[in-house]
């Protein structure tokens, strides 16, 4: 039974099946030629079918931290040799701007090096927004944010070994708004 119901399916599924039929035409002699009929075809665009462009600049600025090693600073009043501590300066920027069809938001980490994570900040993520023109209309001009990176002032002080050394990375993140 089981073999009969199989077989009346795959005839059943045979005959809705289409095959499509090229007909060939050949030449048999010099000289001949063959036409053949190009269709064009014209469809309306439909509005809501705009594919999000996302362009976003990215200008790195002041990728640079220094550490300026204690030292002893003569106290006048007291007429003593003190100690000083050592400081950090200089801080990581990232000019972010959006020239994208839709808003984006745009985050920055830092990835530790001889710098310690836990002793640098960064500034929170940010959405970017974006004024888009329709035909006609003024261009809408794009939208900067600045995203900045600092070394903590009491981080710790790397070695004179460590000079030149890479710090750690700055990463800058494109993401859709939330």
């Amino acid at each position: 039974m089981k073999k009969f119901i199989a077989i009346i399916a795959a005839i059943a599924m045979i005959a809705t099946m289409s095959v499509s039929v090229f007909a060939a035409a050949e030449i048999d002699a010099i000289g001949e030629t063959l036409e053949g009929t190009v269709v064009a075809n014209y469809e309306e665009a439909d509005e809501g079918a705009r594919v999000p462009v996302v362009v976003v600049d990215a200008a790195w600025s002041g990728l640079t931290f220094t550490y300026t090693v204690a030292t002893e600073a003569w106290n006048s009043t007291d007429l003593v040799w003190e100690d000083s501590e050592g400081t950090w300066a200089g801080a990581a920027s990232v000019e972010v701007t959006n020239r994208s069809s839709k808003a984006v938001n745009a985050s920055v980490s830092y990835e530790a090096g001889v710098v310690a994570a836990e002793d640098v900040t960064c500034d929170e993520d940010v959405d970017i927004a974006v004024g888009t023109a329709r035909d006609g209309e003024t261009p809408a001009a794009p939208i900067t944010k600045t995203l900045k990176v600092t070394v903590k002032a009491n981080a710790d002080a790397i070695t004179e070994t460590q000079n030149g050394a890479t710090a750690g990375t700055v990463k800058l993140t494109i993401a859709d708004v939330a």
